[in-house]
């Protein structure tokens, strides 16, 4: 008989959207298999996305304002798949679509760039919390 998944890390997600930043299954999983259960280990992979993201977003914000796709384009592939990993797949999806329609130079992209934003935010709340130990779950 299988455990029923426990649901994801509740944040306050996009636009008002209660979600999930921060799945909690793809986060444990991955924090376990590289640090295993010490918490100033894991609290030290936090830093490190965290440290890798901020720039990233900062970059992918610059290429927007700057009008530079191909920028946008890079800053958004190199954050989805830290993303991913972390358990953040709603911001990873994002980054996703944000990555596939600059590539095609496709159309406005400032609301999705504006979620994406938003959504990280939303991940980095998430994080910090995480990282004291709280978990908020939902369900």
């Amino acid at each position: 008989m299988q455990t029923p998944a426990p649901p994801p890390v509740d944040g306050p997600g996009p636009a008002g959207r209660r979600g999930a930043a921060i799945d909690a299954h793809v986060f444990d999983a991955f924090v376990s298999t590289v640090v295993g259960p010490d918490d100033d280990a894991r609290s030290q992979l936090i830093d490190t996305y965290l440290s890798d993201a901020g720039p990233r977003l900062s970059a992918l914000r610059a290429g927007w304002d700057l009008g530079d796709i191909e920028v946008v384009a890079n800053a958004a592939h190199g954050l989805r798949s830290g993303s991913a990993v972390f358990g953040a797949l709603r911001l990873a999806e994002l980054l996703q679509q944000l990555e596939a329609l600059a590539r095609a130079g496709r159309g406005e992209l400032g609301d999705l760039v504006a979620d994406v934003e938003k959504e990280y935010l939303d991940v980095v709340v998430t994080l910090e919390r995480l990282r004291q130990g709280e978990r908020t779950m939902t369900g």
